[in-house]
């Protein structure tokens, strides 16, 4: 119905209000992803089956501006609309076959008083907080990059909308591989703090050769290295948190997308302030120090899968 509204919108303000009800109904399922996988599985099997979501969720970002952008040239706005209002009633009538995945004897009494006594065991879990921050962290340095990289590429080095694509597509590629990569490792914490280290060296390698060297290949490639390392902390964070809150699966999984995409909407903006290569560099390589230091001097030792 939200779809309906903006299409149907005759100012701003009003479809901005419809949009807006349309992220409320599209989180989710962002948040039943990882609560649904949480209530079916445990250790290792969890980890894949996370690391599975994680790399469709890393392409989401990156493959929806370009694949939005190329319908809208063909269509009209109201045509992307029109797709999504599609997609809409396929899941509606998909949801009808769905069903509840945590058995009756595991299931807390529904209100907001089991809801609000569920934050408060979650927020208060071991390790679930860092694990979440972690996370947060990762999507901070990826809004840093895909809020900047439209302007560098192509306004920087002056290279074309279909070289820009051809560009993003493999980025999104890479951080895919490296959330399959990520159940490679013989636990959770280890692929966690190989991305960490990976991620934090590449945007440490952007940030140095910012300094030394303009050429294209100078950003592309640690960029890529830094990407490479976002894929495997995205799922390995993600199964961190969900291993902890998992008596409350969906608050915890409310929890750790909330604080993802909270961060990452605060972080987007800050690259525009001043040089905006230096920037996205900078912020990056801030966020994914803050990252790094909370998986290093937090303990994890009691999650190992």
């Amino acid at each position: 119905s939200a779809t309906v509204g903006c299409l149907c919108s005759e100012s701003i303000w009003i479809f901005t209000f419809f949009r807006f009800l349309e992220g409320i109904g599209a989180a989710g399922g962002i948040v039943l992803s990882r609560s649904v996988a949480t209530d079916l599985y445990h250790g290792r099997q969890l980890a894949k089956i996370i690391a599975f979501i994680s790399a469709i969720n890393g392409l989401a970002p990156i493959a929806a501006p370009l694949s939005g952008g190329l319908v809208a040239q063909i269509v009209g706005w109201r045509g992307i609309f029109l797709i999504l209002l599609s997609l809409g009633i396929c899941l509606t009538l998909g949801s009808l076959f769905f069903r509840e995945s945590l058995p009756p004897d595991r299931r807390s009494g529904a209100g907001w008083k089991n809801v609000l006594k569920g934050f408060g065991d979650i927020l208060r879990e071991k390790g679930f907080i860092p694990a979440s921050l972690a996370y947060a962290c990762s999507i901070s340095a990826i809004f840093c990059y895909i809020s900047a990289a439209p302007f560098i590429i192509q306004q920087e080095y002056n290279l074309s909308g279909v070289q820009f694509s051809l560009i993003f597509a493999f980025n999104a590629l890479v951080i895919a591989c490296g959330s399959i990569l990520s159940v490679k490792f013989s636990s959770v914490e280890k692929s966690l703090k190989f991305g960490a280290l990976l991620a934090f060296f590449g945007a440490g390698c952007c940030l140095l050769l910012y300094f030394l060297s303009q050429s294209l290949l100078a950003y592309l490639v640690p960029v890529a290295l830094m990407l490479f390392g976002l894929g495997f902390m995205f799922p390995s964070s993600t199964t961190l948190a969900m291993e902890k809150g998992r008596k409350y699966a969906g608050i915890a999984s409310s929890v750790v997308g909330g604080l993802g995409y909270l961060a990452g909407g605060l972080a987007a903006p800050l690259v525009g302030i001043g040089d905006i290569k230096l920037a996205s560099f900078s912020w990056s390589f801030v966020f994914l120090l803050a990252g790094l230091l909370l998986i290093f001097f937090c303990d994890h030792r009691k999650t190992r899968l």
